[in-house]
Formats: C-alpha cells, structure tokens, sequence
C-alpha cells in the first residue's frame, strides 16, 4: 500500500445490452481499514442479487481514495462512512451494492444519460436499500431509540411520553435528525420511493423508513400537545411531523400503483429539495412520474435554459392547462438574470417562505377555477421559447397598495401587517363610504378567499371579528361594525390573532390592486400600475401580464375577487369581453 496506486479507469459500459455495474465490497483487515472492492458490469435484467445505496454525496472528497479493482478512486468523506458502515453491517453478506458515485462514471455525460433513464428500474429490482444518512451526532441513537419505542407503545403511552420532561432531549434530537441533509436531497425522493425495503442506517444504529414515518403519523396525532410543549418554535412541530422520511411519502405511496404521480405534483411537492445540479430538480422526479414515458430524453449536455423551458411545455401540452406558468420561483427584489421566459418555473431558486408559491394550493375549497373547465389554448413560437395564448383583460391596475413581505421570526409582522392593511383599507375609502359588500370583498381578498366556511352565520362571525380587529387598530378609517354588529357570536382574542396572522400569511409578497374598471385583488408585490388583469383558457388564477414593446411579460398570479370560478371565461360567451391574443416571452 505504500507504493503509488493508479488511479482507476472506467471500462465502457455497452448500452445495447443493457449493462449496469456493481460493487463487492471486500473483507477488511480491520475496521478502519481501506476501502477495497471490486466492480463488474452485467446485464439489469440478468443481474445477481445487489442492494442500491441511497445518501448524500457530500460536498467534501476524504483525502482517502478507495481502491476498486486494484485502482485508486476519489470518494467523499460521506461515502466512505456510508461504505464503512455496510461493510461491518453485515459481514458475512456477500451481495453486490449499486452506488451511483461509483457504478455510473460521473465524466462520461452520454453514460449518464444512459443511466439515469435505468435508476428507477435499479432501484425496484433491488434486494433492499440502505439509507445512509450520516455518523452518529447530536444524539442521533436517542434519537432512533425513541422512534422505536413509539412504534411499539399506545396512544396513552405516546401522550405520558411526551410530558415528560426527560423526553424533551429525545425529541430535540429527532428533530435534529429529521434535518439532516440527507432529507433534502432531490434524488432520494425516487430512491425511497422505488425501494422493496428501505432501512435507515445512522451511526451504528438501524430502523427500517416506515417505522420512521409512523413516528411522523404518530406525533401528528399528538400536534395540540406539541404545539403547547414548543409553544414558540411551531417548526419545531412541522419538523416532527412532516419532516424528514415523511416529506418522502408523497411519491412512496404512489409509485406501486398503476398511475403515478403528474411531474407537475411532484416538482411543486418538492420544489424545496436540493441537487448539485440544476438539471436534477427535474430529472430526478421524471423517473417516477406519468411522464416517463412521454417527457423526451434525459440529455445533461443540454442547458438549464433549455431542460427547464422543455419541462414547461411537456406539462402545458400533457395537461392542456396552463397552471404551471403561475409557479413564479424569481426572486422579485433584483432583476431576472436567469435567462428563462417569464412563463417558465425556475426550479432551482427555493420557495421564498412556507407561504404557498400558488395562491391556490392550500384554498378552503377544492379549487380555484378562474377559466372554469376551458382547456388551454397555445401555441409555442421561437424554438419553444415564446408562449402564444388567448385571454380575456378584465382590467389594468390603475392603484397599487404597499407590498408586504413577511420576515420569519420576526416580532413585529403583525403590526407591519396591519399598517399594510390600513394602507390598503384607505385605498377602498379613499372615495366614499364603503358598502357591507364592498366590505366583504375586502375580507376575502386579503384572505384570497380561504375563509369560506359551512354557513353565512360562521362566516359573518369571522368576518365581524376582522372587522373589530381594523375598526380598533383603524379607527380613522371608519370600517364600520354597525352593519354585522347584531350578528351573534364572536372570537376570543386568541382566534382574533390567529387570523390576523393567517391575513400575514395570504400578504406575504404580494399587494393590494385596484382596477380601472373597479375590481379589487392581490397581485405579485412587483405589479404596477397599467398592467393588465387576464383570465387565460386553461389556467386556475388570473395572472398579470405586462406590456414589452410587442409582446407580453408574465409578471405572476392574483387573486381576483369575483372572478375565481369562470365569471370570465362565461362573460367571453355573454358578451361581455373579447378574447385576445398575448405572446409571452
């Protein structure tokens, strides 16, 4: 070992036979001994019983090579721990492993291609798969330990748990095992998801994923007691209970079934995981989406530019909806420098808060369905790049209140987002006396509409309770109570928070429009005035565009009060409006 080791070199794999590559770990002297295997290509469909590694790269290569067939190879510090642990694992196993960092060479870009298109099919077939997800730190073993003693107690021995202060470090540390980086890794979402079997390893300690996810179903249940106990750190709550292995779940439930997930769920699902690069945000979840088939060939010399305008399209033509041109991922404080149009998601910026990038995602009712049940209407120009469609103006922003962004952890959102409030309450009586009417489709477009509820009394509950909450804090804006103020009922002071918290929430990045024909809403915080309210066949929200020279910008979604459930789309067949036609770059 003492003598220099050449660096090893790939062998072509041959892709008409449908080779693939495995590895054989080899018995170590010791345990801290080097890494040593042996790597061999057989056909997939002819291969012999393998376990496929699913963990994160690393950012750091050890300065400790492995040695594969005789050859020195460039690991991660990751890896080598994640190989290390596999060895001692199970000693005496002598099936292969698939490791993409080994088995797939990196340099080769046409074998990549190749091989990508077979890791759905790797991971399906194999044995079982190991989940890596790092050394033991942060109390790690507490951590696992506590997820298996849940697993096997009752509900009244989980709720005892959990208020007892000596548990207090075990959760901590769940928590900070949920967070590790392993969780937000773009390609793990079909690595788990394809797995007969996945087993978490950490440190020295093992517990297969599901048991891991009925923790996160178990401590859901227990959420009111969770939230008391972490009264100020509610992620600490959504940590427990959607993160880590569950944020995997979506795919994993789905992907035995026949049908599988639409690639614009997914990508919108997991639109907060990470990859090295860019081009995987898409990839990854190709595999195990109903496009498989359908979305074209996986090419990573293309540009992101390119793989990610293709992507747009495949889901517009696949759909016949145009819902995933309002997935606005830019950040709107600087110019865009990313080179898409303005139509395409750029999937690698991560969302900007917790707040839903689309208005609709987490609406009361089903659905918005601003263009009622119309399919789109388009037409690609420019080698793809330019997005013609019809629409319907239903207005231009003539008045634009203050944008509002909600800073997390920050105390003084609330009373920011009142002053924004009162702005824009000023802009609604700037004029005369506002009516009940007028009054409620204030309520609802500060809430985009999500306070909709069972019966008119609790929904005049709701909104005379806002009400007291800007007749109080505004009261030289006369919004006058007088009206709904006979209504029985109301919200204790805790409530009245929560929805003036809940208003923040609906704000956040955006701000209050007025049209030149009337109609009031919530634009992108980066409209302004004289750009156009549209209603495009085919799409949920209304959205923004903005007049360039001969062609139209897509500045983003809105929220239009009374215009969410096709009021457009059926004033084109009254007579009420024209259809025209936009060209959006």
């Amino acid at each position: 070992m003492n003598q220099p080791i050449d660096p090893f070199q790939y062998k072509e794999l041959k892709h008409d036979l449908d080779e693939i590559r495995l590895l054989r770990l080899l018995p170590p002297i010791s345990k801290d001994d080097v890494i040593c295997c042996r790597l061999i290509h057989t056909a997939l469909h002819r291969a012999p019983t393998y376990r496929a590694l699913s963990y994160t790269w690393g950012a750091k290569i050890s300065s400790e090579s492995i040695i594969v067939n005789g050859k020195r190879l460039s690991a991660s510090n990751n890896l080598i721990g994640a190989l290390r642990r596999l060895r001692s694992w199970r000693e005496n196993d002598e099936s292969f492993l698939w490791v993409d960092a080994i088995c797939i060479d990196q340099n080769n870009i046409p074998e990549r291609n190749n091989q990508i298109v077979k890791m759905r099919t790797i991971f399906q077939n194999a044995q079982s798969v190991p989940v890596w997800i790092g050394t033991e730190k942060d109390n790690s073993s507490l951590a696992i330990r506590l997820a298996k003693k849940m697993n096997k107690a009752s509900r009244n021995q989980v709720i005892k748990m959990l208020r007892d202060p000596s548990t207090q470090d075990q959760l901590m540390a769940l928590i900070t095992l949920f967070r590790r980086q392993y969780w937000w890794r773009i390609w793990v979402i079909q690595e788990v998801a394809c797995a007969k079997e996945a087993i978490v390893l950490c440190g020295d300690e093992s517990i297969p994923i599901m048991e891991l996810c009925n923790t996160c179903d178990i401590l859901k249940r227990e959420e009111h007691l969770l939230l008391s106990i972490y009264l100020k750190s509610p992620s600490y709550v959504r940590t427990l209970t959607t993160g880590g292995p569950k944020s995997l779940q979506v795919s994993r439930d789905r992907v035995p079934d026949a049908v599988s997930s639409p690639l614009f769920e997914l990508l919108l699902s997991h639109k907060s995981k990470k990859s090295s690069d860019p081009k995987d945000k898409v990839y990854a979840l190709v595999g195990i989406s109903n496009s498989r088939e359908s979305f074209g060939k996986i090419d990573y010399s293309l540009s992101i530019r390119r793989v990610y305008t293709h992507t747009a399209r495949h889901i517009i033509q696949d759909s016949r909806r145009l819902d995933v041109i309002c997935v606005n991922q830019r950040n709107q404080t600087t110019p865009d420098n990313d080179g898409l149009p303005s139509w395409v998601p750029n999937w690698t910026r991560p969302p900007q808060s917790r707040q839903p990038t689309i208005i609709g995602l987490q609406h009361s009712e089903s659905q918005f369905m601003a263009s009622g049940d119309s399919y789109a209407n388009v037409q690609f120009l420019q080698d793809g790049y330019v997005l013609r469609t019809t629409g319907v103006i239903l207005g231009r922003v003539q008045k634009t209140g203050l944008s509002f962004r909600r800073e997390l952890n920050s105390r003084d959102n609330n009373d920011r987002g009142l002053k924004v409030l009162q702005e824009w309450w000023g802009i609604v009586v700037s004029k005369r006396r506002p009516s009940l009417r007028e009054q409620g489709a204030f309520c609802r477009t500060i809430s985009c509409g999500n306070w909709t509820f069972n019966d008119h009394t609790e929904y005049a509950i709701r909104m005379k309770a806002l009400a007291r909450i800007l007749s109080e804090q505004l009261p030289k804006l006369s919004f006058p109570l007088s009206s709904i103020s006979t209504i029985e009922g109301t919200l204790d002071e805790k409530e009245r928070l929560s929805l003036l918290i809940s208003a923040c929430w609906t704000m956040n990045r955006r701000r209050f429009i007025v049209s030149d024909t009337g109609i009031i809403g919530l634009g992108p915080w980066n409209c302004s005035k004289n750009d156009l309210i549209c209603i495009l066949p085919g799409c949920k929200f209304p959205v923004i565009l903005r007049k360039t020279d001969d062609h139209y910008i897509l500045v983003g979604e809105a929220y239009i009060d009374g215009f969410m459930y096709g009021e457009g789309i059926r004033g084109v067949k009254n007579g009420l409006y024209d259809l025209e036609t936009f060209e959006i770059h």
